[in-house]
């Protein structure tokens, strides 16, 4: 059996707005895809994208522990998880694009910071991914200048184009235009089928729609919670 990708070992606490949230152990493979739901939804209060930032070690948490390709995540120094997230994707709700940069750069970012290519290298590469993602007649276009959808499908082709065993995603991007058929979920179901990657989505709430396309996808449906109990004083994620 292939070793896990990501682990969760013990239980995961972070907090939000004063709320204390609760994650479950659990553990992604190659291959598997999985899906983090709050069980609970108090007004006002999103705890879908502190967990994942979480998760992706640009938070810390307030108990638990994380591993992220047989390293302890939170245990590595700051250059550590720095080398860590260049081998990870991430997708932000919003989008997380560089607002004085065209699509085509915002994609061309990973590679120009990561990959040793040549210039024409590069450029083939980000002409793979417009085609790829449909976004070739925008790529000229800021991200002001195009719809969510839009941005999400660059935020994505971004997040894929070095290969990344582990994606994590906030939200659902464009799955909701055409129920999984929108082509942002076409890309990612074939990345998916690959069998050589982890996939890890986020939602701050229940969707039952969603829900059960996604496990007819194969895919995990997680549970977190507001939690019973404070972690220990004086424990920490260690």
């Amino acid at each position: 059996m292939r070793p896990a990708l990501v682990q969760v070992l013990d239980a995961l606490q972070f907090c939000v707005s004063d709320t204390h949230w609760h994650v479950p152990p659990f553990h992604l493979r190659p291959g598997e895809w999985a899906t983090l739901v709050s069980g609970d939804s108090p007004d006002l209060i999103d705890p879908s994208g502190p967990l994942i930032r979480t998760l992706f070690t640009l938070r810390s948490p307030e108990h638990g522990t994380v591993f992220l390709h047989n390293q302890d995540a939170y245990a590595l120094p700051y250059v550590g998880q720095q080398r860590l997230r260049a081998e990870m994707g991430f997708v932000p709700s919003s989008g997380g694009l560089l607002s004085n940069r065209t699509l085509r750069d915002n994609i061309a970012l990973p590679l120009s910071l990561h990959a040793r290519l040549t210039f024409k290298e590069e450029a083939l590469r980000v002409d793979e991914q417009l085609d790829r993602f449909g976004l070739r007649a925008a790529d000229h276009m800021f991200p002001h200048e195009v719809n969510g959808y839009t941005r999400w499908r660059a935020c994505l082709a971004r997040a894929l184009i070095l290969s990344p065993s582990i994606v994590m995603l906030e939200g659902l991007g464009d799955w909701d235009i055409e129920r999984g058929q929108g082509l942002g979920w076409q890309r990612l179901r074939e990345y998916r089928q690959r069998q050589d990657n982890a996939i890890l989505i986020a939602l701050p709430s229940a969707h039952p729609e969603f829900e059960q396309w996604f496990q007819q996808q194969g895919g995990h449906i997680i549970r977190y919670r507001i939690a019973a109990e404070l972690p220990l004083q004086g424990a920490t994620h260690r």
